[in-house]
């Protein structure tokens, strides 16, 4: 008798393990999702809260890493990819253009100088890690700093909210720099043990920022990162 109660509980609990999977791995759809629902894949907008969502059917990049709304252009949407580059287009995502081909982004803070319209991008390319400056209005590219050595990545970047010429990378060698003239210099501030792989800001107080390591490990600084 108890070895078939047992037997039972293990069914039950067999089918409900394997109605949560079915329910998880459904394929992401395209076009409008179930109220409530969110497709799992591409890019998505909502126009209603969050409430239900659409996938910009048009957008033909992959693995979506960072995209941002831009504010001294609106209506643009710039968007970078793991696979496949950095892409611009508009809002609604009817049109898109890939500005760079063959890079990996990984982070994309827009320039907060009165009178700019331009993107900071953190990108891996042909095997080293590189700072970006990109003028929207003119489509070109700056190379701010790039590491010394192969296979070392750019994984964020901050700009001071208090002061735009100052700006903060987070390298995947370890170190946190520091550029007082908009990236023409840079000054490493601290050297960690492990590399570092994000970087958060708080906008309400420059200086306050976290760092997290590839060990997973999580540093607060509030004075940018000297202590």
């Amino acid at each position: 008798m108890k070895s078939s109660i047992v037997i039972l509980i293990i069914v039950f609990l067999v089918g409900i393990i394997v109605t949560l999977i079915m329910f998880f791995i459904q394929p992401g759809t395209s076009g409008t999702a179930a109220r409530g629902g969110v497709p799992k894949q591409g890019i998505m907008v909502s126009y209603d809260d969050g409430l239900n969502w659409e996938v910009l059917n048009n957008f033909r990049g992959e693995g979506v890493q960072r995209f941002v709304l831009g504010k001294s252009e609106p209506g643009h949407l710039f968007v970078g990819t793991a696979k496949n580059g950095f892409w611009n287009g508009d809002e609604k995502g009817d049109v898109w253009s890939r500005s760079l081909a063959d890079v990996r982004v990984y982070d994309i803070v827009e320039d907060s100088l009165a009178g700019t319209s331009g993107l900071y991008l953190a990108i891996y390319q042909k095997n080293r890690g590189k700072l970006l400056y990109y003028d929207v209005k003119n489509v070109s590219f700056n190379e701010l700093y790039f590491t010394p050595l192969n296979k070392y990545a750019v994984f964020g970047v901050r700009i001071n909210p208090s002061n735009p010429n100052v700006i903060w990378l987070a390298v995947s060698d370890g170190g946190f720099y520091e550029s007082q003239d908009r990236g023409r210099s840079w000054r490493v501030l601290k050297r960690f043990d492990h590399g570092l792989v994000k970087l958060v800001d708080d906008k309400r107080r420059a200086g306050h920022l976290w760092g997290l390591t590839s060990q997973g490990e999580i540093f607060e600084t509030f004075n940018s990162g000297r202590n």
